[in-house]
């Protein structure tokens, strides 16, 4: 749901990692898509060959990530999707279980729009979780965080802890520290799974 600036370092290191882990073909979900920054860059690292699946629960948010493809010319490679990320049933078909191999969740509220509406820690654990059958055996997550406002606060601490809970599950790779307890920017986590 959220699209920070694209001046901001965690997007920029999130799409290097995406780089070097997809390869041109894969699948690719962007289950925030926003303003469409992070779908467009997945859809130029699948290439011709992949596709990514973008899901945002606000219309406003998926007319701007159309607009923003179709000017790029790349939205014949996504689909996108008006709905929550917390239920992959409903824009996920079967034939995708097991193939996608990176989910990207950009938390928060919607640049521009209403920033009372925003991501929620419980439907972001479920994502999470709910996701797990539609992931390939190898696969990065891609996480987001805003603790600088209270309920992205609530929802990096919930994240955090879903994330002790699962340590033996993903390796993480990267996540920057804020510096102080006063300064909260926005944390990314990238982690990678290896199903047994």
């Amino acid at each position: 749901m959220a699209r920070p600036s694209q001046k901001q370092p965690q997007t920029a290191k999130a799409h290097s990692y995406w780089k070097s882990w997809l390869n041109p073909g894969q699948i690719a979900l962007d289950a925030t898509a926003g303003n469409g920054h992070d779908t467009l860059a997945l859809a130029k690292t699948v290439g011709t060959g992949g596709k990514v699946i973008a899901v945002d629960r606000q219309p406003s948010a998926i007319h701007a990530t159309r607009n923003r493809l179709a000017e790029a010319g790349w939205l014949d490679r996504v689909e996108l999707h008006c709905g929550s990320h917390h239920q992959p049933e409903l824009f996920l078909p079967d034939s995708l279980i097991g193939q996608i191999a990176l989910a990207v969740f950009n938390l928060g509220y919607l640049p521009g729009g209403d920033t009372g509406l925003t991501t929620l820690a419980n439907t972001t654990l479920q994502s999470l979780n709910n996701l797990r059958p539609w992931m390939a055996a190898q696969h990065m997550l891609s996480i987001i965080t805003y603790p600088g406002h209270p309920e992205g606060l609530e929802e990096h601490q919930a994240f955090q802890t879903w994330l002790n809970q699962n340590r033996p599950r993903y390796q993480a790779i990267w996540q920057n520290i804020p510096p102080t307890k006063k300064s909260r920017p926005p944390i990314l986590t990238i982690l990678i799974a290896f199903k047994p």
